[in-house]
């Protein structure tokens, strides 16, 4: 499974810098199905609106990722999570270890998420970014 973080949502769904690259690397994996939680749904979506209208992206979102509901587990996993890290992204974080004996990868383009990420033994990508 592919974690996607609303970073790398609205990457996709938005055509912003490094979508070519992302859409690349998605393609490479086309049987690894992609997940955010609740909160990738509605952060993707707020995010998106900056970017012009998107009257069909709760549709396209909902028919191309999989919602990972958040538990009390997860919750509790991002609030002791080290670090400086944003109440978002350490949700984002622990929904991704919640899943970890599935995840093949958690994308992001938030360096400060890939790096708490990677010290928590996820592994990490953010196609295109150096």
């Amino acid at each position: 499974m592919i974690y996607m973080d609303s970073s790398a949502l609205v990457t996709l769904f938005t055509h912003r810098d490094y979508v070519k690259d992302l859409r690349g690397y998605l393609k490479g994996r086309p049987k690894a199905p992609m997940a955010t939680n609740t909160i990738g749904f509605v952060e993707t979506i707020r995010n998106s609106s900056q970017h012009g209208h998107q009257p069909m992206l709760q549709a396209e979102m909902e028919s191309a990722i999989t919602e990972i509901i958040l538990t009390e587990e997860v919750k509790d996993t991002a609030a002791q999570l080290p670090g400086r890290i944003k109440a978002l992204d350490a949700l984002h974080i622990a929904t991704a270890i919640s899943i970890a004996d599935y995840l093949t990868v958690l994308v992001s383009y938030d360096r400060k998420m890939l790096a708490i990420a990677k010290e928590q033994g996820l592994p990490t990508a953010s196609p295109g970014m150096n």
